[in-house]
């Protein structure tokens, strides 16, 4: 009973996490970005540190075979832009794929109009669907970290709504457990059974 208890307490404590991150992307979005990019931006330091510890000491050991010294020294710099500006990342993703569903858009329309002249029917459902691609390819080129803020707004009413979930299923556990209207009967072969009177 004492572990079930330590079980549930540990979930609730869990669950509550997951609505405090979940608030937090939905009113700061930027705020997974930021996470993102110093975790990011730290294990490129830490590889870029690494290298250039090895290059020092195979310097001092082996200075004919050292190496690592133009790698370290850029995964270092690479690092601390990547955390002194964590919204670089996501703004590249998104540009990147901004560019693509751009480009893409503008053939489909192309591809729409060359439907219109065979007289297919599909010409209007293909040019609209072609013409949003275009827009939204667009504004994300124009914006690209539009992408990253809707994201973590998504991810955020994810865990606010799992956090809820979670917490609502623990009281009803908990209410369950001290329901005297349901008992467990032991039978012959060892299992329990559940008795609601």
């Amino acid at each position: 009973m004492n572990k079930m208890k330590k079980v549930l307490g540990n979930f609730t404590v869990l669950s509550v996490f997951c609505i405090v991150m979940g608030i937090a992307l939905i009113i700061r979005p930027d705020f997974f970005t930021r996470v993102v990019g110093l975790v990011v931006g730290g294990v490129i330091t830490a590889m870029g540190a690494v290298a250039l510890l090895r290059y020092f000491i195979r310097t001092k050991t082996d200075p004919n075979n050292a190496s690592g010294l133009i790698s370290g020294v850029i995964l270092v710099l690479a690092g601390v832009f990547v955390m002194v500006r964590p919204d670089f990342i996501p703004k590249v993703i998104a540009f990147v794929f901004g560019a693509y569903m751009l480009i893409s858009g503008i053939t489909n329309i192309q591809g729409a109009f060359a439907l219109k002249k065979n007289n297919s029917t599909r010409w209007t459902k293909a040019l609209v669907i072609a013409v949003l691609t275009t827009l939204a390819g667009l504004m994300l080129v124009i914006n690209p970290i539009l992408l990253a803020d809707v994201t973590s707004r998504l991810m955020g009413v994810c865990l606010l709504i799992s956090g809820m979930s979670n917490i609502g299923g623990t009281l009803l556990t908990g209410r369950n457990k001290q329901d005297p209207n349901i008992r467990f009967d032991n039978r012959d072969n060892g299992q329990k059974f559940i008795d609601i009177d």
